[in-house]
């Protein structure tokens, strides 16, 4: 299959950031004139995929290593751009009680995102041994994983404001809303500093 004959592709969820990765990979390629199939779960898109439901999918490890091995070229991925996928939430009465806990919270995630990033052979056991992975699916995942983990855990405020903008205007939200009624990274930039001493 060329990028030219695609004519629709799976993605997670219309509006999801599988959606808009697909139309960023689709608008490289110089193929907008495709048709996106929501599957509700990545598992799902590389099954319609297998199946020739879809031409193309967008998938997140451990598929993307399974669709090359099985023959899938890789169009390519959207590593470069920065948005917002995942995260801690919580309400600000919770933070407001809690504010150790949610610290705590914090520390451990950019701990473990470092140690991922850091320690190859032992996330590599853990993908293997805990997801039942061939040893180069696991290998060629931790790749991935390597690349898009933010070990930072922090995300810029143009990139925000980006996302916002998007949201209002997917949503017809016309009235300005403030970053700080959304957002507040105050713990996770003291976590930070707490971290680097």
């Amino acid at each position: 299959m060329t990028p030219a004959r695609i004519r629709n592709v799976a993605v997670s969820g219309i509006g999801s950031l599988a959606h808009y990765a697909a139309i960023t990979v689709m608008k490289r390629l110089g193929n907008e004139k495709v048709t996106y199939i929501s599957t509700n779960t990545t598992g799902n898109s590389y099954t319609a995929l297998l199946g020739k439901a879809a031409d193309a999918a967008i998938v997140t490890p451990p598929y993307t290593s399974m669709a090359t091995l099985a023959g899938y070229p890789d169009f390519g991925n959207t590593f470069d751009v920065r948005d917002l996928q995942g995260g801690l939430v919580a309400r600000l009465q919770y933070l407001h009680d809690r504010r150790e806990q949610a610290r705590a919270m914090i520390r451990a995630m950019l701990r473990s995102m470092d140690s991922i990033v850091k320690n190859e052979g032992e996330a590599v056991s853990y993908l293997q041994r805990d997801f039942a992975l061939e040893p180069k699916i696991a290998a060629d995942t931790y790749r991935i994983l390597k690349q898009i983990v933010n070990t930072d855990g922090d995300i810029e405020e143009p990139v925000l404001r980006a996302i916002l903008e998007k949201i209002k205007q997917e949503s017809g939200v016309s009235e300005e809303v403030p970053l700080d009624r959304l957002v507040d990274l105050s713990l996770l930039r003291e976590v930070k500093v707490e971290l680097s001493k």
